[in-house]
């Protein structure tokens, strides 16, 4: 579904991806590990058009998309939940939702379907459709960030970092509905602090470390080796 191949991403001057190579299969679940500033969110952003890759070649459903803008990267069917949640605060919850439906226009049912899609997911959203988003809980705008995503109606969803900062009972139940999201056959790309939370959802995980991908394997391979999770996790 998506191939990423060997990437070269800079700010500015500062080459941050070296040559990052990595695919997320349909109906899989990957996760993208690292320390802070290795790349894992600079990679999402490249992937989603937000900071161009000035070499290399991004390829979803067959399509090079290396070269095109967010906006069309978006309308592929590719949805981006940011690790800052990026929700607009003075808009609420419906209205927030309604909008992320706004770059690939659909007629009224298909909308009220993903909607009630996604509150399937997150009933506590549903409690506050009318509540302006500021006045959200952290746990719950990161539900509201999830879910705008999935009104969009991806086929591939770049996550980065969902459960950072959150109460335990709020991680578990996080880790359960994209689970659940993945089930129903939506792809995910993952970038995850949480080591546990990432190997319990991720078929395959790549290492990533100063901008290059250091190992792929299962979650089951990265457990065997210690020595890969104190050197590029710290754990």
């Amino acid at each position: 579904m998506l191939t990423v191949d060997a990437i070269h991403t800079y700010y500015g001057e500062s080459h941050v991806l070296q040559g990052v190579s990595l695919r997320v299969d349909a109906g899989e679940v990957v996760a993208l590990l690292g320390r802070n500033g290795a790349g894992k969110t600079t990679t999402l952003k490249s992937i989603m058009g937000i900071v161009p890759a000035r070499r290399g070649t991004i390829r979803f459903d067959g399509a090079d998309i290396t070269r095109l803008p967010p906006h069309l990267v978006a309308r592929r069917r590719i949805a981006w939940i940011p690790e800052e949640r990026r929700i607009v605060p003075n808009l609420t919850v419906y209205e927030n939702l309604r909008l992320a439906m706004l770059k690939a226009p659909v007629d009224g049912k298909e909308a009220s379907a993903r909607l009630e899609e996604a509150l399937a997911f997150f009933p506590r959203l549903r409690e506050r459709l009318t509540q302006n988003g500021k006045s959200l809980s952290g746990g719950e705008q990161q539900m509201l960030a999830i879910a705008r995503g999935l009104v969009a109606g991806p086929a591939l969803m770049l996550v980065d970092e969902p459960t950072e900062g959150l109460m335990p009972i709020i991680v578990r139940n996080l880790t359960e509905i994209l689970h659940a999201i993945n089930a129903r056959g939506t792809s995910m790309l993952l970038v995850e602090q949480n080591l546990e939370v990432a190997l319990a959802l991720a078929r395959r995980v790549y290492l990533i470390d100063q901008g290059r991908i250091e190992f792929e394997g299962t979650p089951d391979d990265l457990r065997g080796h210690p020595d890969l999770l104190r050197r590029y996790l710290g754990v």
